[in-house]
């Protein structure tokens, strides 16, 4: 499902959300995605890269200005 973007239930959103959320306090790097069962990179990781990967990730922490700067998505 890369690259392609899923229309996602609130509850789903929610499963989403919290998944990453108990990811990040627990320092992961990624998830299992409670939705499609694949695995997803945390914010936190994306931060210790350093950089946009241009990969359209779901929890990309750097602003859409910025990415379009650097030739990303």
């Amino acid at each position: 499902m890369r690259g392609r973007r899923r229309l996602l239930s609130p509850e789903q959103r929610e499963l989403i959300r919290r998944a990453h959320q108990e990811a990040m306090s627990q320092g992961a790097a990624a998830y299992t995605d409670p939705v499609t069962g694949e695995s997803v990179f945390t914010a936190a990781h994306h931060i210790e890269r350093g950089y946009c990967c241009d990969c359209a990730c779901r929890h990309c922490p750097y602003p859409k200005a910025e990415r379009e700067l650097t030739g990303a998505r």
